[in-house]
């Protein structure tokens, strides 16, 4: 079977895994005939992107042999360091519009407050955290050591776009490689504010903070002995 073009010709002719082994069932071949696909794409991806760094190309052997290699050096604790950081939204909630009676509330992005630009108020919002990284809060509160990440893609490091959460673990080795900055930002673990609880809106917000006050400024400052402490 011929190909019709260099990348036909690269996934059918040379090394294939489509075409090494056959079987009955037509799946089986097709998948690997995906499988095939996948490599040739990483192949020219990465020959471009080695280019424009100013390096020779590899051959489609050379990257192969590397690409092998590679993958023979993998250990048990690579795959469980992947599985183990997973995005969970979180489990505040604050007053919604007139059509929907609440929403998630918002934290700051811990990657969007660093990489925002010096002209930007704020950084980026998101109700993702990471399930097993954890900040070392001033105050007792749990919700103030969760480490809040987008699960988009807003950023890029050395031209590569990734989201949030890949840079944290993948570029920022789960937060212990942080860049420097011109304006030196530093990543704080924040007391959550107080939620209102206005018609029940934050109720669920207001029983996980733990009756902690909403002003961020002394921690000896005294409760409010408002309506929210008969909550």
């Amino acid at each position: 079977m011929g190909g019709v073009d260099v990348h036909d010709l690269l996934r059918l002719q040379r090394h294939s895994l489509q075409l090494a082994r056959r079987y009955r069932k037509y799946y089986k071949s097709l998948f690997l005939g995906l499988i095939d696909m996948a490599i040739i794409n990483a192949f020219i991806v990465f020959n471009c992107r080695w280019t424009r760094d100013g390096e020779r190309k590899l051959s489609h052997v050379q990257y192969l042999k590397q690409l092998h290699l590679e993958l023979s050096q993998l250990q048990a604790e690579d795959w469980q360091q992947l599985l183990r950081h997973r995005g969970f939204q979180t489990d505040e909630w604050r007053k919604g519009s007139a059509t929907q009676a609440r929403k998630r509330r918002q934290r700051a992005c811990k990657v969007c407050s660093v990489s925002k630009a010096d002209g930007e108020a704020r950084g980026g919002e998101t109700t993702f955290f990471c399930g097993e990284c954890k900040l070392k809060p001033a105050s007792k509160n749990a919700l103030a050591a969760r480490v809040f990440l987008c699960n988009k893609v807003k950023h890029s490091v050395n031209s590569v776009s990734a989201s949030c959460f890949e840079i944290w673990h993948t570029y920022w080795e789960n937060g212990t490689l942080i860049p420097q900055t011109r304006n030196k930002r530093k990543i704080r673990a924040r007391k959550p504010k107080r939620s209102t609880g206005e018609n029940g809106g934050d109720a669920d917000s207001s029983e996980q903070s733990g009756g902690e006050s909403g002003s961020d400024s002394s921690p000896h400052q005294k409760r409010s002995s408002g309506n929210d402490d008969a909550i």
